[in-house]
């Protein structure tokens, strides 16, 4: 299926117009609701923006085939667009460049040695001078508003060193990802045939054969998570109105007392979007992201009951297990490739070449995959990083980098976040502090406004992308090319879009509390490090290769028992805060899907199929509208998550 410029044209056209709109939904709306802001799109595996985008598209587009035919989009050049705005707006996320421009408008602006906060002398002097802003009017202007000031050359050239150095570095990561990508879809999608579950949803929004929108159970799910979106949203604006209660609560109020208490925070929520989305999702994942979520809430109290959480605030090591899981799944899509991958690593050196066609030939994926690689290690190492821990954190990133994609591409989770489980808050943790020293931890620190969390990684809907083309018979060269546009435009949209919002009316008085929080949440940490040095936790370790092994015992049942109820992924998944989030609406999911199945089958299961779709639909079109409907008026509006 050839795919036209036209489709990568109108993808670049999107772009930017999604990232306005998703920087003003995560980071440029101070309120909403009852303050807690959002939504928050990108925190979900399936990205409730680009949905909402796709359904327009796929109205407008019956709309043309009317009109004019020749002029509608195919089935595939709609997923070539999709897979842009997937990649986009993981670039402008909140885990992502979201995390960055308040790391480096930070320093400059509260460097305050009588408030506590001397980062001249701590933090500065370790850091060369491109990483931040450090001019005086441009970061007054972007914390407290000057909307005149956005468009002068002086606020260009003070914000062009950073942007243009961090910029680079992103660009390189995508590359990276795009090689890595180019490099697993032979393996993992024709030769281990992974099953990438998460995309059939915008597979049958944008598939006219799917008939979708013919089917009267996909508007009666629809039309019940839009009532209560509907009813919701009222409430805001007349408080005498009912509230159906959908949005978590924290039931730990309840938990009062020790050891009880250590279960701390303890969400329940019923989002009709999670239960559509975990309804596509296999039963065992299903039911291991909700066991384990308990399982890991018992080890903490059991951790309490014994007095191990006084000696260790780590303990019971809930984060370090799951990065163990994480670390497994990786290394085990690695074992499993082994000869496909050192095949390809010997092209690079034998000068041979694969004749199987393909976006990027597997020799030049490996070889940009390799130097895209070193080159970022050189700019840690050129700055002041130990090579040692160049080589660590990096090694660990791309490990959990292809763990989420596996992830995504095996089993499709609704989330994968690992919050402070990335090397940055990793290696200090289990090494300790002591060993690596202030420079070594105030560049380690650059690594967190891409480790911070996992939720809106790039590369996994790059791979899903050629996952679609393969499947779908469109090309995957051109699909290849306008990921890489569609990667350089979001960030450029992304820091465009960011600045203006911080110079319109103040990131402090305006924007989101994290526009400016996440960079006290990396610096606050860097001042603990350096204030309390630390040995070597030889528990934390032990907790990793504790949460690796386990992972890795499940896996071996799942692979040799059918009736095995446990996958390794719900327990790597199931101590972070996403699903924290998630877990009651994947037990209602598992509940509706193991009653179907059991008592009417996979015919059954197949017919329910529309109804939980237009759960998910329903509620992230009137969800992703209540925002728009805030910008217009200037008011509070409902936030259909968190």
């Amino acid at each position: 299926m050839q795919i036209r410029w036209r489709a990568v044209i109108l993808g670049l056209v999107l772009v930017p117009i999604n990232c306005v709109w998703l920087s003003q939904m995560e980071m440029a709306t101070r309120y909403s609701g009852a303050g807690t802001g959002g939504p928050y799109p990108t925190t979900f595996s399936l990205f409730a923006n680009v949905v909402v985008l796709l359904l327009v598209l796929r109205a407008l587009n019956e709309l043309v085939k009317r009109v004019k035919p020749e002029w509608a989009l195919s089935f595939g050049e709609m997923m070539v667009v999709y897979t842009m705005l997937c990649v986009a707006s993981a670039v402008d996320a909140i885990d992502f460049i979201d995390v960055l421009v308040p790391m480096i408008t930070h320093l400059h602006r509260y460097d305050d040695a009588s408030a506590g906060h001397p980062y001249a002398e701590e933090i500065l002097r370790y850091l060369p001078s491109y990483f931040t802003l450090n001019d005086s009017q441009a970061l007054k202007a972007w914390h407290e508003g000057r909307p005149e000031l956005f468009w002068t050359m002086r606020t260009l050239l003070a914000w062009l060193p950073p942007y243009a150095v961090w910029g680079a570095v992103i660009c390189v990561m995508l590359g990276v990802m795009l090689c890595l990508s180019a490099l697993l879809r032979v393996k993992w999608i024709d030769q281990e045939r992974l099953t990438y579950p998460i995309v059939q949803i915008p597979v049958r929004i944008a598939s006219a054969e799917a008939g979708l929108f013919s089917a009267k159970l996909f508007w009666l799910g629809f039309g019940i998570a839009a009532s209560i979106s509907v009813l919701n949203g009222l409430a805001v604006f007349w408080p005498m109105l009912p509230v159906i209660k959908v949005k978590l609560w924290d039931l730990s109020p309840h938990f009062a007392g020790r050891p009880w208490d250590a279960m701390g925070w303890t969400p329940v929520s019923f989002y009709p979007f999670g239960i559509g989305l975990g309804y596509m999702l296999p039963q065992d994942l299903l039911f291991s992201t909700w066991f384990f979520f308990w399982l890991l809430k018992a080890e903490r109290v059991m951790a309490s009951a014994t007095g191990f959480l006084s000696y260790d605030a780590h303990a019971p090591y809930v984060e370090q297990q799951c990065f163990g899981a994480y670390i497994y799944m990786a290394v085990f899509g690695l074992w499993m490739g082994r000869k496909y991958f050192l095949g390809a690593l010997g092209e690079v050196f034998s000068g041979g070449r694969d004749a199987r066609d393909g976006p990027i030939p597997r020799h030049l994926a490996v070889s940009g995959a390799l130097l895209g690689m070193v080159a970022l290690g050189l700019f840690f190492a050129n700055a002041g990083m130990s090579a040692w821990l160049v080589i660590a954190a990096w090694l660990i990133y791309w490990l959990i980098s292809l763990s989420v994609t596996r992830m995504r591409a095996e089993l499709g989770p609704p989330a994968h976040d690992l919050h402070q489980g990335g090397p940055d808050a990793m290696l200090p943790i289990m090494l300790g502090t002591r060993l690596m020293g202030p420079r070594n931890l105030n560049l380690l620190t650059w690594f967190y406004w891409f480790n911070r969390a996992y939720r809106s990684h790039p590369m996994p809907h790059m791979l899903e992308g050629f996952f679609l083309a393969r499947r779908h018979g469109f090309s995957e060269g051109r699909l290849a090319v306008a990921i890489a546009l569609a990667g350089v435009l979001g960030v450029v949209s992304t820091f465009a879009a960011l600045t203006y919002f911080g110079y319109r009316g103040g990131a402090e008085a305006t924007m989101a509390g994290h526009a400016t929080g996440f960079g006290w949440e990396a610096f606050n940490r860097l001042e603990g490090w350096l204030g309390n040095p630390t040995g070597p936790n030889l528990p934390s370790m032990g907790g990793a290769a504790a949460g690796l092994l386990l992972a890795m015992g499940m896996h071996r049942m799942t692979l040799q028992y059918i009736w095995w109820p446990l996958h390794p992924l719900g327990f790597a998944i199931a101590g972070s805060y996403s699903m924290s989030t998630m877990w009651c609406p994947m037990m209602i999911a598992w509940i509706a899907k193991t009653t179907l199945m059991r008592y009417g089958g996979n015919r059954a299961y197949i017919a329910a199929v529309p109804f939980f779709v237009g759960l998910l639909v329903g509620d992230y079109a009137l969800g992703c509208l209540w925002p728009i409907v805030g910008w217009i008026l200037g008011k509070s509006v409902y936030s259909f998550q968190q």
